[in-house]
């Protein structure tokens, strides 16, 4: 939800009750401005993470691609096939290798 006060000062008399709010599970923050937008997009484009807090930008370089320089996943995802007829999911890996495992159902 987003809400426009009419005074600041109404603004900043909320944050004062900003520890009480989140003890009832409510959060607020303040929108960026243009300006403030403009400024996180150049410095993505740079290649560095940033925020704001108490109205000064806090930049940090954004991690490292650990991929490698493919691209690729370090540890592949596992491609699952399930036949719904079998009771029988085979799991294979990237490396070939196919194991069964075997559902075993108990009528009550």
């Amino acid at each position: 939800m987003i809400i426009k006060f009419k005074s600041a000062d109404d603004k900043f008399k909320l944050f004062g009750y900003i520890t009480q709010l989140r003890e009832d599970g409510i959060r607020i923050s303040n929108d960026l401005s243009y300006l403030q937008r403009q400024k996180l997009r150049e410095l993505s484009l740079q290649g560095l993470g940033g925020y704001f807090k108490g109205g000064n930008l806090v930049t940090f370089p954004k991690p490292v691609n650990t991929n490698g320089a493919n691209g690729r996943r370090r540890f592949p995802r596992v491609n699952r096939r399930v036949n719904p007829n079998e009771q029988t999911n085979n799991v294979s890996g990237s490396n070939g290798n196919t194991s069964s495992v075997h559902q075993e159902t108990e009528n009550v």
